[in-house]
């Protein structure tokens, strides 16, 4: 029923109406002045003047004092001058900002970061730090000290405590503090004497982003997430006491990604007190000293609490006497809550160089702490040169035997030896998985075969070896909503960045939500599933590999049809035969039938041929008409010969008188020849009787007839008695002798198919040439490639380049704005999150035709064109590309000159046009120019000049892509 309103009601109705449109409006134009108002600020130390306004260059403020004063808005902008320092002023009071405006503390100008004193953060929220150094050498405080805060962003800063500074940490977050960002930074703390860490996420500190830092020197733990303490007593202003329940706080849904953690000073990461559901991935971790700051054991990584996610690290290089890799032997710390090793998830990770315990799982108190439900899988645990060769070891007061080791590579060295050392019993990997099979199984004890960055190797027992994380408990179905055996292996993104992509069979989908207590995962694309469907991280090949790095290596599919070469003779009963081609295309194995039982057919020997055909090329062949023994096969039918061309007359006539019965008459015989030499006896026949001709003026042995050459000689012509004759004729020529001529230069061949692409290189061999029995000639045997490009999200950029650049080669769109990663990058924008990428155009220049290695990953090189951006050059082929599209022509005389063109050319590719377009790099460092003699020689050559370059440095550099 539609309800009529009373006049009354309807101006009632469009007043309200009225008052909210207004409010809206109020507050929609307040956000836009506001937006409309922001402001930047710039701070000068030295030519400044705390008098100025300070919003412009030209008149910037001085102090901090000064600016401390400044009554700031949401989305202003506050810029120190690079090059300048702050640092004996007073700290920095930061303002708050907004939701969708954030006050941004940055810098200017050119030089080293601005560098400024320690600063305070509690009850701020949205605010940004980025390229500042923050300093401090006093004891007692802090360096950056965040409590109660959120949405803090400290990106590329330095956090540096000086070694008389004696707060305990670099970096603290803590109280309460959640959805802050810290991006690459460079974190460390040079006090080496007393206890402290260079991080540390404490009490509530939850959901915070911590990822592409270098994190360094601290002598207790270089980062440490602790969620509970004991309780504290509190005083209140008036003298009342109150209790802070810490033993009821946590450190929870933080993610810890792609940092390089080196500490040569203490330990390196501690996971403990109730830091429950963190996801710890991506890091590099190394380093380890023994001190009493550190309780004299360095570990690596403590795991000490439940339900957190260990994967994709390399933990490596820990060689002091008491290191441990990951160590997760449970205990409580005096009246604090005791520590609980529960359905933790670590997996596809690598230990190495681990001097006493590579993986570890204890209990020093069992009346109080428990270890259980933990699974490792597709973990590469090797070469730890431990005392008894032991790589995992379960101490015997560990209660619950549910620690699950599935599909991990555990090597000693010895692919016989223990390596396992479970509750006191020493066993290698064979005999544990026979002794307790339903804990440990799928393991295998070879050699892993990485190369220097951890990845597999072509013949790696890791790639295609792994196992599937979980499967599907619905029954099949279509949707984006799945039950699933085990949730605890993936996460959402907890709300700071987005969730696991994941592979359900074949699909491949990005998680939405977790669900773990119902054991439910929802996916941003509907897909069908059957019950039973596998579930893991995004893979190439068959299975998931082993250890950190997916591999690009696919292990071929196996064979399952073939094609044959005929078969071979019988052999006492049997004949052998090749494959020639298999199905499915580049696979490999399968079950070819290359032998068979058979009769023996005898042998041939001899043959009835045909003629010998026309001598062609000083050859002349022939076939076989017939063979014995009958039915026979086989055998060694002559059937080529060499053979030489005769002489061929051109000219003959005679000289002389006429020829009497009984006289004799010297006549001249004169012959012309092609080629070969001059016959030794040539018989010549009249109607009566037979002259012969001797006497060759010359030797007639050395003669050589070539090609309009002439012979002469004399004959003697004797004709029966009564006969006459006034002329001889040639009959025949009885014998001959001749140069061969020497064989023909090839012209055409046929070729054997290319071979794979190796290093920007391809060959292949001749099969045939033409024309027959030639030699040399120039046939074309290798040639340039460019190696398969692999795009997995379809976004234009190749795997092998996003993993250089560090963005997710399964999504297009990581940051779900509606543009693409490579269309973000090519104009500009971060395709991480909001906003444009902050160039830095010094840095592009001081670095420009340089060479730099990415020292955060896999080393990956990358050139600094001088005209315009870096370049990912991941192979000798894309150098060849390199050269082709950035590369200049120029002439010979500059290349011979090349010291006066410095500064036109350095730092360039040069192509020599006059010189058969040899390749030269211009090194702008040493500025000596080098050639290039081939894509393989020449990509090493350039790495040999590399310079080693952050990750968070590398994206001040525009990139570039070069196919």
């Amino acid at each position: 029923m539609t309800k009529k309103f009373t006049s009354e009601e309807k101006v009632s109705f469009n007043v309200w109406q009225k008052s909210i449109f207004f409010l809206f409006l109020f507050f929609a134009l307040s956000l836009i002045t506001n937006k409309a108002q922001a402001a930047t600020y710039y701070v000068d130390a030295i030519n400044g003047n705390d008098a100025a306004i300070g919003n412009t260059q030209a008149s910037p403020i001085k102090t901090i004092s000064a600016l401390n004063k400044k009554a700031l808005l949401a989305g202003d902008s506050v810029l120190f001058k690079r090059g300048q320092t702050w640092q004996s002023q007073v700290s920095l009071a930061a303002k708050s900002g907004m939701a969708d405006a954030y006050i941004t503390y940055g810098a200017y100008g050119i030089g080293a970061k601005p560098k400024l004193n320690n600063i305070t953060l509690k009850d701020k929220s949205y605010i940004k730090f980025q390229g500042l150094e923050f300093y401090n050498n006093a004891p007692g405080n802090w360096i950056v000290y965040i409590d109660s805060s959120d949405h803090i962003v400290l990106e590329d800063c330095n956090l540096i405590a000086g070694p008389l500074n004696t707060g305990y940490a670099v970096l603290t977050i803590r109280e309460n503090s959640e959805y802050n960002v810290v991006r690459g930074c460079f974190i460390e703390h040079k006090n080496l004497i007393a206890q402290n860490d260079a991080v540390n996420l404490k009490h509530n500190a939850n959901y915070n982003l911590i990822e592409n830092n270098i994190i360094g020197t601290a002598t207790h733990y270089a980062l440490t997430i602790m969620g509970s303490t004991e309780d504290v007593v509190a005083t209140n202003p008036d003298g009342s006491k109150y209790t802070i329940p810490y033993s009821k706080y946590t450190a929870s849904y933080n993610i810890i990604r792609n940092n390089k953690i080196n500490n040569p000073e203490g330990a390196m990461v501690e996971i403990q007190s109730n830091a429950n559901r963190n996801v710890f991935e991506g890091n590099e971790v190394s380093g380890g000293k023994s001190t009493a700051n550190n309780n004299s054991s360095p570990q690596a990584v403590k795991s000490v609490s439940q339900y957190n996610i260990l994967r994709n690290n390399i933990i490596h290089s820990n060689i002091s006497d008491r290191a441990a890799g990951i160590s997760s032997v449970v205990y409580r710390n005096g009246i604090a809550p005791a520590n609980n090793y529960l359905h933790n998830r670590t997996y596809n990770n690598v230990i190495n160089n681990i001097k006493a315990s590579p993986l570890v799982i204890g209990n020093d108190e069992p009346a109080e702490c428990n270890a259980d439900d933990n699974v490792y899988k597709n973990n590469i645990i090797f070469a730890n040169p431990t005392a008894d060769g032991i790589q995992v070891t379960v101490t015997p007061y560990v209660a619950s035997p549910n620690y699950f080791f599935i599909n991990n590579i555990i090597y000693n060295g010895s692919e016989s030896s223990n390596v396992f050392k479970i509750k006191g019993v020493a066993r290698n990997v064979a005999a544990q998985q026979t002794a307790d099979g339903a804990h440990f199984s799928g393991n295998v004890q070879k050699e892993p075969a990485l190369d220097l960055f951890y990845k597999p190797k072509i013949n790696s027992p890791a790639i295609d070896k792994g196992v599937y994380l979980t499967k599907i408990t619905s029954a099949s179905a279509n949707g984006t909503k799945f039950y699933v055996e085990d949730p605890n292996y993936f996460t959402d993104g907890f709300g700071i960045t987005l969730g696991d992509k994941i592979q359900v069979g074949k699909d491949i989908v990005r998680i939405k939500k977790v669900d773990y207590n119902n054991k439910l995962l929802e996916v941003d694309t509907s897909i069908y599933w059957s019950q039973g469907s596998t579930i893991s991280r995004p893979y190439l090949g068959n299975l998931p590999d082993i250890g950190v790095y997916e591999s690009d290596i696919v292990v071929p599919e196996t064979c399952t049809s073939f094609n044959y070469s005929d078969w071979g003779v019988c052999v006492n009963g049997s004949q052998t035969r090749n494959v020639t081609s298999s199905f499915p295309a580049n696979c490999s194995g399968g079950n070819p039938v290359l032998t068979q039982n058979c009769t023996v057919i005898p042998t041939c020997t001899s043959w009835t041929y045909s003629a010998w055909s026309t001598c062609v090329n000083s050859l002349q062949t022939r076939s076989v008409l017939s063979s014995s023994p009958l039915n026979c096969s086989g055998g060694n039918p002559i059937l080529l010969q060499g053979c030489q061309v005769a002489p061929v007359c051109i000219d003959l006539s005679f000289k002389g008188g006429s020829v009497q019965s009984s006289v004799t008459q010297n006549n001249t015989y004169k012959i012309s020849c092609d080629y070969g030499v001059i016959v030794d006896s040539i018989n010549a026949k009249n109607d009566i009787g037979y002259c012969s001709w001797t006497g060759w003026s010359g030797t007639a042995a050395n003669f050589i007839c070539n090609s309009g050459s002439v012979g002469t000689r004399k004959n003697i012509c004797t004709v029966a008695a009564g006969t006459k004759s006034n002329s001889c004729i040639q009959a025949n020529i009885i014998s001959s002798t001749s140069v061969v001529a020497p064989p023909p230069i090839c012209t055409s061949w046929t070729y054997s198919n290319w071979g794979s692409c190796t290093n920007g290189q391809q060959t292949r061999t001749v099969l045939y040439s033409f024309p027959l029995n030639c030699v040399n000639g120039a046939p074309v045997l290798s040639q340039n490639c460019q190696m398969p490009v692999i795009d997995s999200d379809k976004d234009g950029m190749s795997d092998i380049y996003e993993n250089a650049l560090g963005t997710d080669r399964y999504d297009a769109d990581m940051d779900n704005d509606g543009y693409g990663d490579k269309e973000e990058i090519l104009n500009g924008y971060d395709p991480f999150g909001p906003g444009r990428i902050s160039y830095n155009s010094q840095l592009t220049k001081e670095y420009s035709g340089e060479i730099i290695l990415k020292v955060q990953a896999e080393g990956q090189m990358w050139y600094v064109n001088p005209s315009d951006k870096r370049y990912f050059i991941s192979s000798p082929g894309d150098l060849l590309i390199a050269v082709k599209k950035l590369g200049r022509a120029v002439r010979h005389n500059i290349i011979t000159n090349y010291a006066n063109y410095f500064s036109v050319h350095g730092g360039k590719f040069l192509v020599d046009v006059d010189d058969g377009n040899k390749m030269y790099y211009f090194n702008p460092v040493n500025k000596r120019l080098y050639y290039i003699a081939d894509a393989a020689s020449g990509f090493d050559l350039l790495k040999s000049f590399g310079q080693g370059m952050s990750n968070a440095n590398l994206w001040k550099i525009r990139s570039g892509f070069l196919y």
